[in-house]
């Protein structure tokens, strides 16, 4: 995925970075909670690296204040389980019963 690619350096669009922290107290839904669809859960939009270490905190939520630990994060390969996105998702009923996490 290539989400920094145009002159803007965006490109403009609605991604799952991986920081949705889903199951957590934290857990912000993203996109979702304008449109109830289910694959924009985790979704938000991709900014503009334009001026980039003008305007931190970084990421949706502000979670990063050295632009360092942006790259870091993006280095670890957005770590957030995705077991937990499965088992969240089934919790709200998206899956249909007898399918499995």
């Amino acid at each position: 995925m290539n989400c920094h690619n145009s002159g803007y350096f965006s490109n403009n669009q609605f991604e799952n970075d991986g920081t949705a922290l889903l199951g957590t107290k934290q857990q912000d839904l993203g996109r979702y909670i304008v449109t109830k669809n289910p694959g924009d859960v985790g979704k938000f939009r991709v900014p503009t690296l334009r001026e980039i270490t003008r305007t931190g905190p970084w990421m949706h939520n502000g979670a990063f204040t050295p632009l360092k630990d942006v790259l870091t994060f993006y280095n670890g390969g957005n770590p957030e389980p995705p077991k937990k996105d499965l088992l969240f998702m089934k919790e709200l009923r998206w899956f249909p019963k007898n399918q499995k996490c």
